[in-house]
């Protein structure tokens, strides 16, 4: 009896012998593997340089496509405009702080604001649109000037390819609140700078075919979320 049990014993200190030396090569292994990385900028600091960025960007394609600078004028256009930079720019700042690791309310806490924004904006665009449609003589308006599209998808390149380096680099804990953030801030801003860009001011118009550019680009980046938000 007493053999069995010196053998039982034996046998339990060879495998946690066993387990110790494969748990010493791996971290190891694991220790030899890492490398310095520089350190991740403060969500001020990659603030600034984004709207740096962006604001480049908008200068360069107003080369191409002059912007209606003369409708600052009117109530209606300013409204539009602080409403979706609001948006762009608090979703922005939103989505740099949940790039780095935080708890759940913090997460909240930063998305109330574009969220409140958004919410705020779709209500107002929204109540124009049916007030437009109301009338019929708008209809034909409200299918011209097509290619807000397509401009409205350049608008967004250059912001939508530094957002996703910066989230790639960094470690969330909150992915989809993120994603949801990302695509509120380059919707809010492209969607802004495609009023300025678009000479057809039909509120049917604007609520439509400044929208698809937005919604096509976010329902389609759903399905690479997983590839283009790093998550802890």
């Amino acid at each position: 009896m007493t053999n069995d049990n010196d053998i039982a014993d034996k046998e339990n200190e060879a495998l946690e012998h066993n387990r110790s030396a494969r748990l010493d090569v791996l971290s190891k292994h694991l220790i030899d593997s890492l490398q310095p990385r520089r350190p991740y900028y403060a969500a001020v600091t990659r603030f600034s340089i984004s709207i740096a960025v962006c604001a480049v960007y908008l200068l360069l394609l107003n080369l191409f496509m002059p912007m209606r600078t003369s409708m600052i004028n009117e109530d209606m256009f300013q409204v539009d405009i602080v409403l979706s930079w609001g948006i762009g720019i608090s979703a922005l700042y939103a989505a740099l702080a949940l790039m780095v690791p935080c708890d759940t309310k913090e997460a909240v806490k930063r998305i109330i604001l574009p969220s409140v924004l958004a919410v705020v904006f779709l209500a107002w665009t929204f109540l124009r649109t049916y007030n437009d449609l109301a009338h019929e003589h708008n209809y034909m308006m409200m299918y011209s000037f097509k290619h807000c599209f397509w401009d409205g998808l350049i608008f967004i390149i250059a912001p939508m390819v530094l957002f996703i380096e910066f989230a790639r680099r960094g470690a969330s804990t909150a992915p989809t609140l993120l994603h949801i953030m990302i695509v509120l801030s380059v919707s809010g801003f492209g969607w802004g700078c495609l009023r300025f860009s678009c000479a057809n001011d039909e509120p049917a118009h604007v609520f439509i075919f400044h929208f698809m550019p937005f919604v096509a680009t976010g329902g389609l980046s759903v399905f690479f979320s997983r590839f283009l938000f790093r998550s802890i």
